[in-house]
């Protein structure tokens, strides 16, 4: 039985989105300087080492005030008349 190289072994490495918690694939051929973005949310991130593997977020657009319905739809008419 043949043995393998290592490079074989290693051809993809895998790291934790800082936005959604999902495995983002950090493949052989990727080196220090490369974006790499999440498959599950979209957020890019820039490989600054590779020996632990280190990611730098880039655009950090996430805020812990944004969600996904918007605004409420009241207006300031409901408060003038008294309904508050």
């Amino acid at each position: 039985m043949g043995k393998r190289s290592g490079q074989f072994e290693e051809e993809e490495r895998f790291v934790r989105c800082e936005v959604c918690d999902e495995y983002i694939a950090i493949d052989f051929y990727l080196d220090t300087g490369d974006e790499v973005c999440c498959d599950e949310c979209d957020s890019v991130y820039v490989i600054k080492s590779l020996d632990p593997i280190t990611l730098f977020l880039l655009g950090d657009d996430y805020e812990d005030n944004d969600d996904d319905f918007g605004d409420d739809g009241f207006d300031d008419e409901y408060s003038s008349r008294g309904y508050d």
